[in-house]
């Protein structure tokens, strides 16, 4: 049991996941050195595949760290070491060979901005939303959206495509705290641009994929249909980027521009200082 005296090898993992950063062979020393376990170093990597697979870890290049999607479903008060080590100014950028990595890691960061900004309107934009597609991650997807009514807190959500499962989407989800409007806007290059506070976090696939992705939202009009599709393009080489800025004045300028057709109640600008 996690923070007992009688903790197994994924318990331990998780006890020191929740400092820092590790990768497999600095866990497997510590393993071996400091808790005196008896075990190789494959071992901890099947151990650590199965902590990711289950959504408890979750992977940025060869380092692991614990899932802050996860922590909040613990009733138990357990806080990590911060991901967003950025100052104004500065910014990081990550690479990913696959979309539920990517998605996991991004659900790692937004929901520590949710805790760090508390109420502060958020702001998004996909030219398509794929992530509620993806096999592994569509609960996780329902669930964070469906959450912003629940906790009332302001969402803003411009889709950049117009076609029947991008109709779809906002039918689906648009609600009092989520707005959604479908709006291709040309001056956003990544395919994914999220507005929180001063944080700017955006997502870039290579041009093939993006075309690709496009290409698969425009010929077929079924979720089943385009989730059959989009894990076959995503099991070939894939290259996506994260990048997570703390810029005011770029975060200022975005929400200018991604608000342009939302109705924000005026106390909520003015509290928020949103333009």
């Amino acid at each position: 049991m996690l923070f007992s005296d009688n903790e197994s090898t994924e318990d331990i993992l998780v006890r020191l996941l929740f400092t820092r950063e590790m990768d497999a062979k600095e866990l497997h020393g510590i393993l071996v050195k400091s808790e005196k376990r008896e075990i190789s170093l494959q071992a901890v990597y099947k151990a650590i595949k199965h902590l990711v697979d289950s959504s408890v870890l979750v992977k940025r290049g060869t380092l692991f760290t614990v899932s802050q999607e996860w922590i909040n479903s613990l009733t138990t008060n357990l806080h990590p070491l911060s991901s967003l080590h950025v100052s104004e100014g500065e910014s990081v950028s990550y690479s990913f060979k696959s979309l539920s990595s990517l998605d996991s890691y991004w659900k790692h960061i937004i929901i520590q901005l949710h805790e760090k900004l508390g109420e502060h309107p958020i702001f998004f934009y996909n030219t398509h939303v794929v992530w509620i597609h993806l096999a592994d991650r569509k609960k996780s997807q329902n669930k964070y959206l469906k959450q912003f009514d629940i906790k009332k807190r302001y969402a803003y959500f411009t889709v950049g495509g117009n076609t029947t499962l991008d109709k779809e989407f906002k039918k689906l989800f648009y609600k009092e705290y989520l707005q959604i409007e479908l709006r291709k806007i040309d001056a956003l290059k990544p395919d994914s641009v999220t507005v929180h506070g001063d944080y700017v976090i955006t997502v870039k696939f290579d041009k093939k994929t993006t075309n690709n992705i496009d290409t698969l939202y425009k010929n077929n009009k079924k979720a089943k249909d385009l989730e059959k599709e989009l894990e076959k393009l995503f099991m070939g080489k894939l290259s996506v980027k994260l990048k997570i800025e703390l810029h005011s004045k770029k975060a200022k300028k975005l929400r200018k521009i991604l608000s342009k057709n939302f109705f924000i109640p005026k106390e909520v600008r003015d509290k928020f200082n949103l333009f």
